[in-house]
């Protein structure tokens, strides 16, 4: 039986570097969570997924990223494309090639030459032919000047066609002209003003644990804009044992999220600042500033344990933030991950419970319950061992349901494709992003990936049924 054929980096840090692709397939992207994971700038945090395609075959599906997956060239639509050997695949300014068993880096597949520098080839007569008999051929370009030509390529492209357009209508009359645009999907009103959608407020907020005793002082800071985050976690003991830990990335959709809803909530509006009381033997402070909707908020709690949505604050935006950036070990006592992982575990449990009120209860309890297992993993003790045990076989069954209600979507959605229903599809996959509305989720990408091919259908079912009309 052949075997599979593998990716090969050819640019960046992992340049050289082969990765095969598993039954389970390979998730590439910014995110460190991602299988492959690209430090390129340009790459969505999911870019696209890489599956098995039978026995011994692959196949790349765009996880609706922001740039394109570009495959020899060509931009990926919504739906999976079979590769082969000799494939080129462009994501962000990184290339990716198929190769196969024992194969180094095989040869491009052939495509069109580009246009010499400083020209723009429209295809509207024949090639060129290159400059000097026999010339050397060219060093292969590098990957983001081949992206920049090409969008130079596409716009200058796009501007030729409409001028084109212009001027035949400019030159026939009214009728002609409408016919024309009938043709186009083109009436002969402008569509009317739509009003802008009110833009959302950025998430952004600076928080700041202080911890002093007699021996150590601990300084939790973590700055927020969107989903970027900057965090600094140090520690400082008179016997010399300092720590320090610096991490910047990005927060996941989930934790993004539920740092808004709270921010957002008449609970959190309520809350005060409070004192109490000074210590000399010790000093413990949380302060929190957050600017929502043209309002900065500051609050603080001196040396007085936080409680109710100041407490549910608090841990998403430590343990939250420690588990997307992976520093959660790093930065916790055993007894402090052992208490965290008991109350994710409780949040677990209360959304699975309560998954029939809302449609992302069952995600958010499984979420939750992975926090648990991440905190309570490795520790030892009793009670530790025990909580991880019970979170496991919680998270199991959680999952499960997730996945069985997962698939009875999708199949049903793709029932509607099949038959052309194209809107009926749309509400199928759109109610699958209120079940798992975490956007760094595949499935979830998946679900908008598809609603925007089906959205393409629809206009152009609606374009050819005005041309008929004409």
């Amino acid at each position: 039986m052949a075997k599979r054929p593998e990716l090969m980096v050819m640019s960046g840090e992992l340049s050289g570097k082969r990765f095969p692709v598993p039954e389970t397939g390979l998730r590439l992207g910014r995110s460190s969570s991602n299988d492959l994971h690209l430090p390129d700038e340009e790459l969505s945090r999911n870019h696209c997924l890489f599956e098995a395609d039978g026995e011994d075959g692959i196949r790349v599906l765009d996880l609706a990223s922001a740039n394109g997956t570009f495959v020899n060239g060509e931009q990926l639509g919504a739906t999976a494309r079979k590769l082969s050997v000799g494939d080129r695949i462009e994501v962000g300014s990184s290339l990716l090639v198929v190769v196969g068993e024992g194969e180094s880096v095989p040869a491009p597949k052939a495509v069109a030459a580009p246009a010499p520098d400083g020209a723009v080839d429209l295809g509207l007569g024949p090639a060129k032919p290159a400059s000097g008999e026999g010339a050397a051929a060219k060093a292969p370009a590098d990957p983001a000047q081949l992206r920049k030509r090409k969008i130079v390529n596409l716009i200058w492209a796009g501007a030729a066609t409409s001028l084109v357009v212009c001027i035949g209508l400019m030159l026939t009359n009214r009728n002609a002209a409408n016919r024309i645009g009938g043709l186009l999907g083109i009436t002969g009103e402008p569509p009317p003003a739509e009003e802008p959608a009110p833009e959302a407020s950025p998430l952004c907020v600076e928080y700041e644990r202080v911890e002093a005793s007699t021996d150590r002082i601990v300084r939790y800071h973590a700055s927020i804009y969107e989903q970027a985050v900057d965090l600094t976690y140090e520690v400082k003991t008179f016997s010399g044992e300092d720590q320090k830990v610096e991490r910047k990335g990005s927060l996941s959709t989930i934790t993004t999220n539920a740092l808004t809803k709270v921010l957002e909530s008449e609970a959190w509006r309520n809350v005060r600042s409070e004192s109490g009381g000074e210590d000399e033997s010790r000093h413990e402070s949380w302060t929190v500033t957050a600017v929502r909707n043209g309002e900065v908020r500051t609050v603080s709690l001196l040396n007085r344990d936080p409680e109710g949505v100041f407490k549910d604050l608090v841990l998403t935006l430590e343990s939250d933030v420690n588990s997307d950036l992976q520093v959660s070990a790093m930065m916790r006592t055993p007894q402090e991950r052992l208490e965290a992982g008991l109350e994710f575990e409780r949040q677990g449990d209360d959304k699975v419970e309560h998954s029939e009120v809302s449609k992302d209860n069952l995600y958010l309890g499984v979420s939750n319950l992975r926090k648990a297992r991440t905190e309570l993993e490795g520790l030892t003790g009793t009670e530790a061992v025990d909580a991880y045990r019970r979170v496991r076989g919680k998270l199991a069954e959680a999952e499960k349901r997730l996945e069985a209600k997962y698939r009875e979507l999708s199949e049903l959605a793709e029932y509607e494709c099949k038959n052309r229903a194209w809107s009926r599809a749309i509400s199928v996959y759109d109610e699958i992003r209120r079940v798992i509305p975490d956007r760094d989720d595949e499935r979830c990408a998946r679900a908008e990936a598809q609603i925007r091919y089906c959205e393409g259908q629809i206009r152009e079912a609606n374009a050819k049924e005005k041309g008929a009309r004409r």
